[in-house]
């Protein structure tokens, strides 16, 4: 019993130093700082982490949640997944991006932290202000023997007023000049539609959290296709071509006010 209560002591001793030094150096703090202040503050903030995370809590708290769909998955779930140092890393990453390692918010792939389309969903039901989020995707359309290029649309308010992003194909009706901002997506063996259209929305979110906060540390994954021009208030102003026929209709996502989620597929594949 003693050394039970001597380790909740330190699990809430390193949770409190952790949760303090997130306050400093979380994403959303450092861009509100000059340069050299975010990078001095940055690199306190990593050490500390680190120091705070010790083996003992990692293979203790975390690295039961490798490989969980309740927590994380990685690309080597099947090989046993990943060594604690490289579990350590991630998370410290992720928490500075502010991801929790449970719901699938976070992958490990190749290695690296990978913000899961269920960390943006969550961050975005809980950014100030954001209301009524629905996103639409559309119909992927085949590009190349590995690749899709998915439409999509999306309407919210920010304390109250509205907004839009869309991103498809549009023509200029004064010039003819035709622009494609559909969202491309690498299609790995084996993948649906189902996982298409979750690549594409986690894209979607993520373009969306990156327009309403502005950050300059964002979260990659290193697929083209994540930055958009954000001018006013609709991000693509042209006009539409004429929607699907009913039964090619994409899906409406409701995502505002609710924490429920679609079941993860495998790292990186749900978006």
């Amino acid at each position: 019993m003693a050394q039970q209560n001597a380790q909740l002591a330190t699990l809430d001793q390193a949770s409190d130093s952790i949760e303090a030094t997130l306050k400093q150096c979380n994403t959303m703090a450092l861009k509100e700082m000059p340069a050299l202040k975010q990078a001095i503050t940055l690199a306190n903030g990593l050490t500390a982490l680190r120091s705070a995370l010790t083996d003992e809590i990692v293979a203790a708290v975390f690295m039961p949640l490798q490989g969980s769909a309740l927590g994380f998955v990685t690309d080597k779930d099947r090989d046993g997944g990943y060594p604690l140092p490289v579990v350590r890393d991630v998370l410290v990453e992720a928490m500075v991006h502010g991801f929790q390692p449970v719901n699938n918010e976070i992958n490990i792939i190749a290695g690296r932290f990978y913000g899961a389309k269920n960390g943006f969903a969550r961050k975005l039901r809980e950014f100030p202000g954001l209301t009524d989020l629905h996103v639409n995707p559309g119909v992927p359309q085949n590009v190349g023997d590995k690749g899709s290029l998915c439409p999509m649309s999306a309407t919210w308010r920010v304390n109250g007023v509205p907004y839009e992003m869309v991103r498809d194909v549009s023509k200029n009706a004064a010039t003819g000049e035709v622009r494609d901002t559909r969202i491309p997506v690498r299609v790995n063996s084996g993948m649906g539609v189902d996982a298409v259209v979750g690549k594409a929305t986690r894209k979607m979110l993520k373009a969306i959290y990156d327009l309403l906060t502005g950050s300059t540390l964002t979260v990659e994954d290193g697929e083209v296709g994540e930055a958009i021009p954000a001018e006013g208030v609709t991000v693509n102003p042209e006009p539409s071509p004429a929607p699907a026929p009913p039964e090619q209709d994409g899906r409406k996502i409701k995502l505002g006010g609710k924490t429920a989620e679609e079941s993860p597929r495998q790292p990186g594949e749900e978006g």
